[in-house]
């Protein structure tokens, strides 16, 4: 059976040549046979159009999927694009509000002795890697002048160390020409922050029988008039070599806005 069927399969044009070929004669010489040959043909052939049939509805169905593939694509690509720009003005919004924090902050910032400050954009100096100086974008002409401390609202940052109309540069308290009288807050000891840049600051002059200990916070003294007094810096820690070192309250790689202090 099975050779039959690929004998009709591999011959089928030559059987539906013979079988037009036939159904033409018998229309020609009766009407009934006719007929019965017309039966006959379409129950033949329904089967075979059938078969045919289905690679064209396969293929407009396949045809009509890849449109709508392409269509969810596209709509894909859109929101994806939309969601990207929602992300972007999300960062805008909160960048936003936390500069709105800081300078809230820096507002209520409460300094002894203080009769005025002005709020500024630093920029960290980082091309010197032993120098920690930063630029901000305050100058003479907003009466900036040498010397004056520069704060945030967790403590301190460094003190203007040159100025020009429209910018000054910033000794920060990292800084190895640094110099910051400090005093300990438990034990009370007095002595000089000294910056060592890559380093943490480190206590110097202390007394020889002092008893700093790690743990400390350390505040300005305000004496020698360098910084006002009582400004909080960092807390204290001994390291390997019984020095004893600050580690500052500011990360200075991510100072945005400081405040300058008059006084």
């Amino acid at each position: 059976m099975g050779q039959f069927i690929n004998f009709v399969r591999q011959h089928s044009l030559l059987f539906f040549l013979l079988l037009s070929f036939v159904t033409l004669i018998s229309a020609k010489s009766s009407k009934s046979l006719n007929n019965n040959v017309h039966s006959i043909v379409v129950e033949i052939a329904a089967p075979a159009f059938t078969v045919l049939k289905s690679p064209f509805t396969l293929f407009f169905n396949v045809k009509d999927n890849l449109i709508d593939l392409s269509h969810i694509r596209a709509e894909n690509k859109i929101l994806a694009e939309d969601n990207a720009l929602l992300r972007e003005r999300l960062f805008d919004l909160l960048y936003l509000r936390e500069e709105n924090l800081i300078l809230k902050d820096l507002l209520n910032y409460e300094e002894e002795g203080k009769s005025d400050f002005l709020t500024s954009r630093v920029y960290i100096n980082t091309y010197n890697p032993f120098a920690k100086l930063a630029v901000i974008d305050k100058g003479t002409s907003d009466g900036v002048s040498k010397g004056q401390a520069i704060v945030t609202t967790k403590g301190l940052v460094g003190r203007i160390l040159k100025t020009s109309a429209n910018n000054s540069h910033v000794l920060l308290v990292t800084d190895y020409q640094s110099r910051v009288p400090i005093y300990t807050s438990e034990s009370r000891e007095k002595a000089i922050m000294i910056g060592r840049s890559e380093k943490f600051p480190v206590l110097e002059y202390l007394r020889k029988d002092h008893q700093a200990a790690s743990n400390e916070i350390v505040y300005s003294s305000g004496d020698g008039l360098v910084y006002p007094a009582n400004i909080p810096i960092g807390t204290t820690i001994r390291n390997a070599e019984g020095e004893i070192e600050v580690i500052p309250f500011i990360d200075f790689n991510r100072l945005d806005i400081v405040k300058i202090l008059f006084y």
